[in-house]
């Protein structure tokens, strides 16, 4: 089992497997906290309706993985042929980019909705109107993952931590891998990239059954 040098090691993979048949990663849920903000986003903004999420990485990215890390415009036309291919009308944002590539994403669908977790006013800032800390910013991140790993079907970063654990995370759904390996390619062509196919589990998490894809 071979991961490239860059994101990791053998290694990684090895204990994986261990840890996947003494059923340990898959017992790693989110916090009750963390999934109960992720399920009213979808309800509030969402409309508990399907739809797509994608996680578009960018500050460091767009320098330390040139090479794979696609620009706005070819973000946006991967979107839009996406939700035209899974029939759906929706697209949650998952991202650290600056408000510049949220206005394209959001012009570059033309049909649909684009939806980012700071639309959600209590999700808008770490802080309450008082000052007070209401999110820590990791949590804002693992709310975005739960979204993610939830929705109809994932688009991807390439060579992205964040992505990988949604894909895993998805996994342990019952979500289905064509459905859940997509990525973001850098120059659209119209043929989808794919993550390698040892990214999930082969088998439904079973502290994740309240959450299991019942169609799988």
């Amino acid at each position: 089992c071979w991961l490239p040098p860059a994101l990791s090691s053998d290694l990684d993979c090895f204990v994986s497997k261990e840890l996947d048949a003494l059923s340990l990663r898959e017992a790693m849920l989110y916090a009750s906290a963390i999934r109960e903000a992720g399920e009213r986003f979808m309800v509030r903004m969402m409309g508990s309706r399907p739809f797509l999420a994608v996680h578009c990485r960018r500050t460091d990215f767009l320098h330390a993985r040139k090479k794979t890390t696609p620009g706005p415009e070819a973000i946006g036309a991967q979107l839009a042929a996406a939700l035209k291919e899974f029939s759906l009308d929706q697209v949650f944002v998952a991202t650290d980019a600056p408000d510049e590539l949220r206005d394209v994403l959001r012009s570059s669908v033309k049909q649909g909705s684009v939806h980012f977790l700071q639309d959600e006013p209590d999700l808008a800032s770490v802080y309450d109107k008082q000052g007070g800390q209401k999110w820590h910013e990791g949590e804002l991140a693992l709310i975005e993952m739960w979204i993610s790993a939830r929705a109809t079907a994932f688009i991807g970063t390439q060579e992205s931590r964040f992505t990988m654990h949604i894909q895993l995370e998805r996994s342990w759904l019952g979500k289905k891998a064509e459905l859940s390996t997509r990525e973001f390619c850098k120059d659209f062509s119209g043929s989808p990239c794919r993550s390698p196919y040892w990214r999930g589990s082969g088998r439904k998490g079973a502290h994740h059954a309240d959450y299991w894809e019942t169609s799988s």
